[in-house]
């Protein structure tokens, strides 16, 4: 919860939904394995409701055993300034832009101890 107030205080905005990912089913962080660590971290959905934006967040991650302490800072500064200009770049777009259901996931991947944060965005 602590990380969505920082994300929302950092991009100046309110997310209208919050929920949590399930923790049934969930992989732990592997130091032996080439893939340690894989994930999808969270997600978010755009819906125009008139002439205003409301977003909804899905978080999955950021737990302890996915993601460790060494990586945790650096990764969560870069999602931070990335979505605060996905969501600049939704709330400025013209029409012309096409967004009409727009969504942005995350997935972070721990690969020999290198981390890698892959983006997918839909309009």
């Amino acid at each position: 919860m602590k990380e969505i107030k920082e994300i929302e205080s950092y991009a100046d905005l309110k997310f209208t939904n919050v929920t949590y990912g399930s923790l049934a089913n969930s992989k732990t962080f592997n130091d032996e394995s080439f893939f340690q660590s894989s994930f999808r971290g969270f997600s978010i959905q755009g819906l125009k409701k008139g002439s205003i934006w409301e977003f909804s967040l899905l978080q999955k991650g950021f737990r302890d055993e996915l993601l460790p302490e060494i990586y945790e800072v650096d990764i969560k500064k870069t999602i931070k300034e990335k979505i605060k200009d996905y969501l600049n770049k939704i709330y400025y777009s013209q029409e012309t832009d096409c967004y009409n259901n727009p969504q942005l996931w995350c997935l972070i991947s721990i690969i020999q101890n290198k981390a890698d944060i892959s983006w997918t965005e839909l309009k």
